[in-house]
Protein backbone atom coordinates (compact mmCIF):
# COMPACT_ATOMS: atom_id res chain seq x y z
CA UNK A 1 0.00 0.00 0.00
CA UNK A 2 2.05 2.99 -1.25
CA UNK A 3 1.76 6.54 0.09
CA UNK A 4 -1.70 7.96 -0.62
CA UNK A 5 -0.24 11.37 -1.44
CA UNK A 6 2.78 10.63 -3.67
CA UNK A 7 2.48 6.87 -4.32
CA UNK A 8 6.02 6.30 -2.96
CA UNK A 9 6.95 3.05 -1.19
CA UNK A 10 6.35 3.34 2.57
CA UNK A 11 8.95 2.35 5.17
CA UNK A 12 8.56 1.31 8.81
CA UNK A 13 10.83 3.17 11.22
CA UNK A 14 8.58 2.07 14.05
CA UNK A 15 5.16 0.43 14.03
CA UNK A 16 3.62 3.17 11.91
CA UNK A 17 4.46 3.59 8.21
CA UNK A 18 6.37 6.63 6.97
CA UNK A 19 6.73 8.10 3.51
CA UNK A 20 10.39 8.99 2.82
CA UNK A 21 9.45 11.53 0.16
CA UNK A 22 6.74 13.34 2.13
CA UNK A 23 8.80 13.30 5.34
CA UNK A 24 12.01 14.25 3.51
CA UNK A 25 13.97 11.15 4.50
CA UNK A 26 16.97 10.19 2.37
CA UNK A 27 16.70 6.65 0.99
CA UNK A 28 20.00 5.19 -0.25
CA UNK A 29 19.81 4.03 -3.91
CA UNK A 30 19.48 0.25 -4.29
CA UNK A 31 22.94 -0.49 -5.73
CA UNK A 32 24.63 1.85 -3.23
CA UNK A 33 22.81 0.11 -0.35
CA UNK A 34 24.22 -3.26 -1.42
CA UNK A 35 27.72 -1.80 -1.73
CA UNK A 36 27.51 -0.24 1.75
CA UNK A 37 26.09 -3.48 3.16
CA UNK A 38 29.02 -5.47 1.72
CA UNK A 39 31.43 -2.95 3.24
CA UNK A 40 29.84 -3.21 6.71
CA UNK A 41 30.01 -7.02 6.55
CA UNK A 42 33.74 -6.80 5.73
CA UNK A 43 34.30 -4.43 8.71
CA UNK A 44 32.72 -6.87 11.15
CA UNK A 45 34.51 -9.84 9.59
CA UNK A 46 37.82 -8.11 10.33
CA UNK A 47 36.70 -7.32 13.89
CA UNK A 48 35.78 -10.96 14.42
CA UNK A 49 39.07 -12.29 13.03
CA UNK A 50 41.00 -9.94 15.32
CA UNK A 51 38.98 -11.19 18.29
CA UNK A 52 39.61 -14.90 17.66
CA UNK A 53 43.00 -15.04 15.88
CA UNK A 54 44.89 -15.92 19.10
CA UNK A 55 42.36 -18.54 20.22
CA UNK A 56 42.91 -22.26 20.60
CA UNK A 57 40.74 -23.60 17.78
CA UNK A 58 39.49 -26.83 19.37
CA UNK A 59 38.65 -25.06 22.60
CA UNK A 60 36.81 -22.34 20.70
CA UNK A 61 34.73 -24.87 18.75
CA UNK A 62 33.88 -26.87 21.87
CA UNK A 63 32.77 -23.73 23.73
CA UNK A 64 30.54 -22.56 20.87
CA UNK A 65 29.02 -26.07 20.73
CA UNK A 66 28.37 -26.01 24.49
CA UNK A 67 26.97 -22.46 24.38
CA UNK A 68 24.43 -23.54 21.73
CA UNK A 69 23.48 -26.64 23.72
CA UNK A 70 22.87 -24.62 26.89
CA UNK A 71 20.69 -22.15 24.99
CA UNK A 72 18.45 -24.93 23.63
CA UNK A 73 18.27 -26.69 27.01
CA UNK A 74 16.87 -23.49 28.55
CA UNK A 75 14.07 -23.60 25.95
CA UNK A 76 13.08 -27.07 27.17
CA UNK A 77 13.60 -26.63 30.92
CA UNK A 78 12.47 -23.01 31.42
CA UNK A 79 10.10 -22.72 28.44
CA UNK A 80 11.83 -19.59 27.20
CA UNK A 81 11.48 -18.24 23.65
CA UNK A 82 13.85 -19.48 20.94
CA UNK A 83 16.36 -16.82 19.96
CA UNK A 84 16.89 -17.99 16.39
CA UNK A 85 19.58 -15.35 15.79
CA UNK A 86 21.69 -16.94 18.54
CA UNK A 87 21.32 -20.39 17.01
CA UNK A 88 22.12 -18.92 13.60
CA UNK A 89 25.33 -17.34 14.91
CA UNK A 90 26.41 -20.55 16.70
CA UNK A 91 25.78 -22.82 13.71
CA UNK A 92 27.49 -20.46 11.26
CA UNK A 93 30.43 -20.20 13.65
CA UNK A 94 30.76 -23.97 13.86
CA UNK A 95 30.52 -24.48 10.10
CA UNK A 96 32.86 -21.61 9.22
CA UNK A 97 35.40 -21.85 12.06
CA UNK A 98 36.09 -25.51 11.48
CA UNK A 99 37.33 -24.68 7.97
CA UNK A 100 39.71 -21.95 9.21
CA UNK A 101 43.38 -22.71 9.87
CA UNK A 102 45.00 -19.38 10.82
CA UNK A 103 44.68 -19.62 14.62
CA UNK A 104 47.77 -18.80 16.70
CA UNK A 105 46.68 -21.25 19.47
CA UNK A 106 47.78 -18.91 22.29
CA UNK A 107 44.63 -17.79 24.11
CA UNK A 108 42.43 -19.83 26.46
CA UNK A 109 38.70 -19.40 25.77
CA UNK A 110 36.68 -18.90 28.95
CA UNK A 111 32.91 -18.37 29.34
CA UNK A 112 33.19 -14.57 29.34
CA UNK A 113 35.25 -14.62 26.14
CA UNK A 114 32.84 -16.93 24.31
CA UNK A 115 29.93 -14.60 25.16
CA UNK A 116 31.83 -11.70 23.56
CA UNK A 117 32.66 -13.80 20.49
CA UNK A 118 29.09 -14.92 19.93
CA UNK A 119 27.75 -11.41 20.52
CA UNK A 120 30.07 -10.00 17.85
CA UNK A 121 29.25 -12.81 15.46
CA UNK A 122 25.53 -12.25 16.02
CA UNK A 123 26.10 -8.63 14.95
CA UNK A 124 27.94 -9.86 11.85
CA UNK A 125 25.16 -12.28 10.88
CA UNK A 126 22.66 -9.45 11.36
CA UNK A 127 24.50 -7.45 8.69
CA UNK A 128 24.43 -10.53 6.45
CA UNK A 129 20.67 -10.83 6.98
CA UNK A 130 20.25 -7.14 6.19
CA UNK A 131 22.11 -7.72 2.93
CA UNK A 132 19.64 -10.44 1.91
CA UNK A 133 16.64 -8.24 2.73
CA UNK A 134 18.05 -5.23 0.89
CA UNK A 135 18.77 -7.39 -2.15
CA UNK A 136 15.20 -8.72 -2.09
CA UNK A 137 13.87 -5.15 -1.99
CA UNK A 138 11.90 -5.86 1.20
CA UNK A 139 14.03 -3.47 3.28
CA UNK A 140 15.41 0.00 2.60
CA UNK A 141 18.55 1.80 3.72
CA UNK A 142 18.36 5.37 5.03
CA UNK A 143 21.16 7.90 4.90
CA UNK A 144 21.60 9.54 8.32
CA UNK A 145 24.98 11.23 7.86
CA UNK A 146 27.13 12.28 4.92
CA UNK A 147 29.45 9.71 3.34
CA UNK A 148 31.32 9.18 0.08
CA UNK A 149 30.18 6.04 -1.72
CA UNK A 150 33.62 5.84 -3.39
CA UNK A 151 35.47 6.10 -0.06
CA UNK A 152 33.49 4.06 2.45
CA UNK A 153 36.51 3.53 4.73
CA UNK A 154 35.82 7.00 6.14
CA UNK A 155 32.10 6.31 6.70
CA UNK A 156 31.00 5.92 10.32
CA UNK A 157 28.79 2.97 11.28
CA UNK A 158 25.94 5.27 12.28
CA UNK A 159 25.83 6.98 8.86
CA UNK A 160 23.11 4.61 7.64
CA UNK A 161 20.30 2.52 9.04
CA UNK A 162 18.10 -0.20 7.55
CA UNK A 163 14.39 -0.76 8.07
CA UNK A 164 11.58 -2.81 6.51
CA UNK A 165 9.42 -1.30 3.80
CA UNK A 166 5.85 -2.13 2.82
CA UNK A 167 7.00 -5.04 0.62
CA UNK A 168 8.16 -6.86 3.78
CA UNK A 169 4.58 -7.00 5.03
CA UNK A 170 4.00 -10.22 3.07
CA UNK A 171 6.95 -11.84 4.86
CA UNK A 172 5.77 -10.62 8.28
CA UNK A 173 2.30 -12.07 7.70
CA UNK A 174 3.87 -15.41 6.85
CA UNK A 175 6.08 -15.26 9.96
CA UNK A 176 3.08 -14.39 12.14
CA UNK A 177 1.35 -17.59 11.00
CA UNK A 178 4.36 -19.54 12.33
CA UNK A 179 4.81 -17.66 15.65
CA UNK A 180 8.03 -16.03 14.41
CA UNK A 181 8.01 -12.61 16.06
CA UNK A 182 10.09 -9.94 17.83
CA UNK A 183 11.72 -10.96 21.12
CA UNK A 184 9.54 -8.89 23.48
CA UNK A 185 6.31 -10.24 22.04
CA UNK A 186 7.69 -13.79 22.11
CA UNK A 187 8.67 -13.47 25.77
CA UNK A 188 5.15 -12.40 26.74
CA UNK A 189 3.58 -15.31 24.87
CA UNK A 190 6.03 -17.81 26.37
CA UNK A 191 5.22 -16.57 29.90
CA UNK A 192 1.53 -17.20 29.25
CA UNK A 193 2.24 -20.67 27.88
CA UNK A 194 4.52 -21.48 30.82
CA UNK A 195 1.65 -20.83 33.26
CA UNK A 196 -0.27 -23.65 31.59
CA UNK A 197 2.52 -26.21 32.12
CA UNK A 198 2.67 -28.39 35.22
CA UNK A 199 6.35 -29.22 34.73
CA UNK A 200 9.19 -28.33 32.32
CA UNK A 201 9.43 -30.13 29.00
CA UNK A 202 12.14 -32.79 28.88
CA UNK A 203 13.69 -33.56 25.48
CA UNK A 204 12.33 -36.83 24.14
CA UNK A 205 9.53 -37.13 26.69
CA UNK A 206 6.66 -37.02 24.13
CA UNK A 207 7.89 -39.11 21.23
CA UNK A 208 5.54 -40.96 18.93
CA UNK A 209 6.17 -44.35 17.36
CA UNK A 210 6.01 -43.34 13.71
CA UNK A 211 6.98 -40.36 11.57
CA UNK A 212 3.32 -39.87 10.58
CA UNK A 213 2.21 -39.71 14.23
CA UNK A 214 5.02 -37.31 15.13
CA UNK A 215 4.21 -34.98 12.23
CA UNK A 216 0.53 -34.99 13.22
CA UNK A 217 1.24 -34.38 16.93
CA UNK A 218 3.94 -31.72 16.49
CA UNK A 219 2.83 -30.24 13.17
CA UNK A 220 2.75 -26.58 14.22
CA UNK A 221 6.11 -26.86 15.98
CA UNK A 222 7.73 -28.54 12.98
CA UNK A 223 6.31 -25.97 10.58
CA UNK A 224 7.52 -23.08 12.77
CA UNK A 225 11.06 -24.45 13.06
CA UNK A 226 11.36 -25.17 9.36
CA UNK A 227 10.19 -21.71 8.31
CA UNK A 228 12.49 -20.04 10.87
CA UNK A 229 15.59 -22.14 10.11
CA UNK A 230 15.37 -21.87 6.31
CA UNK A 231 14.12 -18.32 5.83
CA UNK A 232 17.12 -17.18 3.73
CA UNK A 233 20.37 -18.45 2.24
CA UNK A 234 22.22 -17.36 5.41
CA UNK A 235 20.02 -19.65 7.50
CA UNK A 236 20.32 -22.44 4.94
CA UNK A 237 24.10 -22.22 5.19
CA UNK A 238 23.79 -22.57 8.97
CA UNK A 239 21.18 -25.34 9.19
CA UNK A 240 20.91 -26.93 5.75
CA UNK A 241 21.96 -30.26 4.30
CA UNK A 242 23.84 -30.63 1.00
CA UNK A 243 21.59 -30.06 -2.03
CA UNK A 244 22.25 -33.63 -3.21
CA UNK A 245 21.55 -35.30 0.15
CA UNK A 246 20.25 -38.88 0.26
CA UNK A 247 19.12 -39.82 3.76
CA UNK A 248 17.12 -42.86 4.81
CA UNK A 249 17.59 -42.36 8.57
CA UNK A 250 14.25 -41.68 10.26
CA UNK A 251 14.37 -38.55 12.49
CA UNK A 252 12.76 -40.58 15.28
CA UNK A 253 15.70 -43.01 15.16
CA UNK A 254 17.99 -40.01 15.51
CA UNK A 255 16.05 -38.80 18.56
CA UNK A 256 16.21 -42.20 20.21
CA UNK A 257 19.91 -42.56 19.50
CA UNK A 258 20.92 -39.21 20.97
CA UNK A 259 18.55 -39.74 23.92
CA UNK A 260 20.64 -42.75 24.93
CA UNK A 261 23.52 -40.53 26.04
CA UNK A 262 23.46 -38.93 29.51
CA UNK A 263 22.72 -35.20 29.65
CA UNK A 264 25.12 -33.62 32.16
CA UNK A 265 24.46 -30.25 33.80
CA UNK A 266 28.11 -29.25 33.90
CA UNK A 267 29.07 -29.89 30.29
CA UNK A 268 28.75 -31.93 27.11
CA UNK A 269 28.64 -35.70 26.85
CA UNK A 270 31.31 -37.17 24.59
CA UNK A 271 32.52 -40.49 23.24
CA UNK A 272 35.74 -41.64 21.71
CA UNK A 273 35.24 -41.77 17.97
CA UNK A 274 35.91 -45.52 17.66
CA UNK A 275 33.25 -46.25 20.30
CA UNK A 276 30.83 -43.75 18.77
CA UNK A 277 31.18 -45.32 15.34
CA UNK A 278 30.65 -48.81 16.81
CA UNK A 279 27.46 -47.58 18.50
CA UNK A 280 26.27 -46.09 15.20
CA UNK A 281 26.88 -49.38 13.38
CA UNK A 282 25.01 -51.25 16.11
CA UNK A 283 22.03 -48.87 15.87
CA UNK A 284 21.88 -48.01 12.16
CA UNK A 285 23.75 -50.81 10.42
CA UNK A 286 24.94 -49.80 6.96
CA UNK A 287 23.27 -46.40 7.33
CA UNK A 288 25.94 -45.32 9.83
CA UNK A 289 27.91 -43.69 7.01
CA UNK A 290 24.94 -41.43 6.25
CA UNK A 291 24.91 -40.41 9.90
CA UNK A 292 28.60 -39.53 9.89
CA UNK A 293 28.40 -37.73 6.55
CA UNK A 294 25.37 -35.55 7.34
CA UNK A 295 25.31 -35.03 11.11
CA UNK A 296 28.90 -35.19 12.47
CA UNK A 297 30.88 -32.07 11.61
CA UNK A 298 34.68 -32.17 11.50
CA UNK A 299 37.47 -30.37 9.70
CA UNK A 300 37.28 -32.97 6.91
CA UNK A 301 33.46 -33.08 6.83
CA UNK A 302 31.36 -29.84 6.75
CA UNK A 303 28.16 -31.52 7.99
CA UNK A 304 25.14 -30.07 9.77
CA UNK A 305 26.62 -29.69 13.28
CA UNK A 306 24.46 -32.00 15.40
CA UNK A 307 27.63 -33.73 16.64
CA UNK A 308 31.17 -32.30 16.71
CA UNK A 309 34.26 -34.42 16.11
CA UNK A 310 37.47 -33.01 17.56
CA UNK A 311 40.44 -35.35 16.95
CA UNK A 312 39.51 -38.70 18.53
CA UNK A 313 36.42 -37.51 20.42
CA UNK A 314 32.82 -36.78 19.40
CA UNK A 315 30.88 -34.16 21.38
CA UNK A 316 27.16 -34.79 21.73
CA UNK A 317 24.44 -32.12 21.68
CA UNK A 318 21.28 -33.80 22.95
CA UNK A 319 18.93 -30.81 23.15
CA UNK A 320 19.81 -29.25 19.78
CA UNK A 321 19.68 -32.65 18.02
CA UNK A 322 16.26 -33.29 19.57
CA UNK A 323 15.03 -29.90 18.35
CA UNK A 324 16.52 -30.22 14.88
CA UNK A 325 15.12 -33.73 14.40
CA UNK A 326 11.67 -32.13 14.13
CA UNK A 327 12.91 -29.98 11.23
CA UNK A 328 14.28 -33.11 9.54
CA UNK A 329 10.73 -34.46 9.24
CA UNK A 330 10.01 -31.76 6.64
CA UNK A 331 13.21 -32.59 4.75
CA UNK A 332 13.22 -36.39 4.94
CA UNK A 333 9.47 -37.08 5.20
CA UNK A 334 8.29 -34.22 2.99
CA UNK A 335 5.38 -36.08 1.41
CA UNK A 336 4.00 -37.04 4.84
CA UNK A 337 4.34 -33.44 5.97
CA UNK A 338 2.66 -32.07 2.84
CA UNK A 339 -0.22 -34.53 3.29
CA UNK A 340 -0.73 -33.30 6.87
CA UNK A 341 -0.57 -29.69 5.63
CA UNK A 342 -3.22 -30.33 3.01
CA UNK A 343 -5.47 -32.12 5.50
CA UNK A 344 -5.27 -29.27 8.01
CA UNK A 345 -5.65 -26.47 5.49
CA UNK A 346 -8.65 -28.14 3.89
CA UNK A 347 -10.34 -28.47 7.27
CA UNK A 348 -9.51 -25.05 8.74
CA UNK A 349 -9.25 -22.71 5.77
CA UNK A 350 -12.19 -24.24 3.90
CA UNK A 351 -14.36 -23.48 6.94
CA UNK A 352 -13.17 -19.85 6.97
CA UNK A 353 -14.08 -19.46 3.30
CA UNK A 354 -17.44 -21.20 3.78
CA UNK A 355 -18.36 -18.97 6.74
CA UNK A 356 -17.42 -15.83 4.85
CA UNK A 357 -19.58 -16.58 1.81
CA UNK A 358 -22.52 -17.68 3.95
CA UNK A 359 -22.28 -14.47 6.00
CA UNK A 360 -22.64 -12.35 2.84
CA UNK A 361 -25.63 -14.29 1.56
CA UNK A 362 -24.13 -16.99 -0.66
CA UNK A 363 -25.21 -20.60 -0.70
CA UNK A 364 -22.04 -22.61 -0.11
CA UNK A 365 -21.59 -26.24 -1.16
CA UNK A 366 -18.43 -27.72 0.44
CA UNK A 367 -16.41 -30.71 -0.72
CA UNK A 368 -18.42 -31.58 -3.79
CA UNK A 369 -17.19 -34.90 -5.22
CA UNK A 370 -17.71 -35.91 -8.83
CA UNK A 371 -17.27 -39.67 -8.71
CA UNK A 372 -14.11 -40.94 -10.41
CA UNK A 373 -13.43 -37.45 -11.82
CA UNK A 374 -12.66 -34.68 -9.36
CA UNK A 375 -13.21 -33.09 -5.96
CA UNK A 376 -14.25 -29.44 -5.70
CA UNK A 377 -13.40 -27.79 -2.38
CA UNK A 378 -16.38 -25.45 -2.52
CA UNK A 379 -18.97 -23.78 -4.74
CA UNK A 380 -20.23 -20.34 -3.63
CA UNK A 381 -23.52 -19.42 -5.32
CA UNK A 382 -25.46 -16.15 -5.37
CA UNK A 383 -27.93 -14.61 -7.83
CA UNK A 384 -25.15 -12.53 -9.44
CA UNK A 385 -21.91 -14.52 -8.94
CA UNK A 386 -20.67 -18.09 -8.64
CA UNK A 387 -17.18 -19.04 -7.48
CA UNK A 388 -15.61 -22.49 -7.79
CA UNK A 389 -13.22 -22.63 -4.83
CA UNK A 390 -9.83 -24.35 -4.55
CA UNK A 391 -8.15 -24.09 -1.13
CA UNK A 392 -4.39 -24.59 -0.89
CA UNK A 393 -2.24 -24.24 2.21
CA UNK A 394 1.56 -23.92 2.07
CA UNK A 395 2.47 -23.92 5.73
CA UNK A 396 6.23 -24.32 5.54
CA UNK A 397 8.18 -22.16 3.13
CA UNK A 398 11.90 -21.98 2.46
CA UNK A 399 13.87 -18.83 1.64
CA UNK A 400 10.89 -16.61 2.42
CA UNK A 401 13.12 -13.53 2.78
CA UNK A 402 14.95 -14.07 -0.50
CA UNK A 403 14.29 -12.22 -3.74
CA UNK A 404 13.51 -15.56 -5.41
CA UNK A 405 10.67 -16.37 -2.98
CA UNK A 406 8.27 -14.19 -4.96
CA UNK A 407 9.04 -16.11 -8.15
CA UNK A 408 8.58 -19.41 -6.31
CA UNK A 409 5.20 -18.31 -4.93
CA UNK A 410 4.01 -17.22 -8.38
CA UNK A 411 5.05 -20.60 -9.80
CA UNK A 412 3.23 -22.47 -7.01
CA UNK A 413 0.07 -20.42 -7.56
CA UNK A 414 0.14 -21.23 -11.27
CA UNK A 415 0.78 -24.91 -10.55
CA UNK A 416 -2.12 -25.03 -8.08
CA UNK A 417 -4.52 -23.55 -10.65
CA UNK A 418 -3.17 -25.86 -13.36
CA UNK A 419 -3.54 -28.91 -11.08
CA UNK A 420 0.20 -29.65 -10.91
CA UNK A 421 1.92 -31.01 -7.79
CA UNK A 422 5.58 -31.81 -7.16
CA UNK A 423 6.17 -35.23 -5.56
CA UNK A 424 9.25 -34.68 -3.37
CA UNK A 425 10.07 -38.38 -3.11
CA UNK A 426 10.20 -39.02 -6.86
CA UNK A 427 10.92 -35.48 -8.03
CA UNK A 428 8.14 -35.86 -10.61
CA UNK A 429 5.21 -33.56 -11.32
CA UNK A 430 1.83 -35.16 -10.65
CA UNK A 431 -1.35 -33.88 -12.29
CA UNK A 432 -4.86 -33.43 -10.94
CA UNK A 433 -7.94 -31.80 -12.44
CA UNK A 434 -7.18 -28.11 -12.98
CA UNK A 435 -9.31 -25.34 -11.51
CA UNK A 436 -10.40 -24.08 -14.99
CA UNK A 437 -11.66 -27.61 -15.79
CA UNK A 438 -13.62 -27.64 -12.54
CA UNK A 439 -15.13 -24.29 -13.51
CA UNK A 440 -16.03 -25.73 -16.91
CA UNK A 441 -17.71 -28.74 -15.28
CA UNK A 442 -19.84 -26.50 -13.00
CA UNK A 443 -20.71 -24.36 -16.02
CA UNK A 444 -21.89 -27.47 -17.91
CA UNK A 445 -23.99 -28.53 -14.91
CA UNK A 446 -25.71 -25.22 -14.09
CA UNK A 447 -29.14 -26.85 -13.76
CA UNK A 448 -27.82 -29.29 -11.14
CA UNK A 449 -26.92 -26.34 -8.89
CA UNK A 450 -29.81 -24.06 -10.00
CA UNK A 451 -27.46 -21.48 -11.48
CA UNK A 452 -28.99 -18.99 -13.91
CA UNK A 453 -27.60 -18.91 -17.47
CA UNK A 454 -26.79 -15.20 -17.06
CA UNK A 455 -24.55 -15.64 -14.00
CA UNK A 456 -20.78 -15.64 -14.50
CA UNK A 457 -18.87 -18.58 -13.00
CA UNK A 458 -15.24 -17.97 -11.98
CA UNK A 459 -12.56 -20.02 -10.29
CA UNK A 460 -11.02 -18.79 -7.02
CA UNK A 461 -7.79 -20.09 -5.49
CA UNK A 462 -7.46 -19.38 -1.74
CA UNK A 463 -3.95 -19.63 -0.26
CA UNK A 464 -2.46 -18.90 3.16
CA UNK A 465 0.27 -16.63 1.81
CA UNK A 466 -0.33 -13.13 0.50
CA UNK A 467 -0.47 -13.63 -3.29
CA UNK A 468 1.92 -11.86 -5.64
CA UNK A 469 -0.58 -12.12 -8.48
CA UNK A 470 -4.34 -11.59 -8.18
CA UNK A 471 -5.47 -13.58 -11.21
CA UNK A 472 -4.19 -16.36 -13.45
CA UNK A 473 -5.77 -18.28 -16.32
CA UNK A 474 -9.18 -16.72 -15.66
CA UNK A 475 -9.09 -17.60 -11.93
CA UNK A 476 -8.99 -15.17 -8.98
CA UNK A 477 -6.29 -15.60 -6.31
CA UNK A 478 -7.07 -14.60 -2.72
CA UNK A 479 -5.31 -14.62 0.69
CA UNK A 480 -7.16 -16.57 3.41
CA UNK A 481 -6.53 -13.70 5.88
CA UNK A 482 -8.81 -11.53 3.76
CA UNK A 483 -11.64 -13.93 4.52
CA UNK A 484 -10.79 -13.97 8.25
CA UNK A 485 -10.76 -10.15 8.35
CA UNK A 486 -13.77 -9.74 6.01
CA UNK A 487 -11.63 -7.44 3.84
CA UNK A 488 -12.45 -8.91 0.41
Amino acid sequence: MPCKVCKNTLIFLDKDPSCPKCEKLSVVPYEDSLKISDYLISVFQKKFLNLVKNAKKRQLLANVFWYRERHVRRIYTSYTHIDVTQLLACNLLLRRLIQMDDFLEKEEINEEKIVDIIKLYTDLTQFEEDRVRLEAGNWSMLKLKKYNIDNLEKMTLDAVAVCPNEKYDRVMKAFAKHNIMPQKKAELIMKEWAKQLQEPIVPGSKRSKTAKETISLFYELISEFYTAFFRSRIYTEAFGLPSDYKISIDPIELQRFVGGYPMMDSGLSYREFVDFRAELISKFGGKYKQFLNYFVISQENPATPLFLRLDDNVLISQAFTELFSYVLHVIINRDLFDAETEKRSKKFESQIVKSHFENIGYKYIPNHIVKNKMEIDGIAISKSNVFVIEVKGWKSRKLIEEKTSKDILVREIKHAIEGLHLDYMSGKIKTKVSLPKKVKWVNENRKKFRISDSVEIKGMLVINDEPIISEYNGCIVRFVNDFENNSL
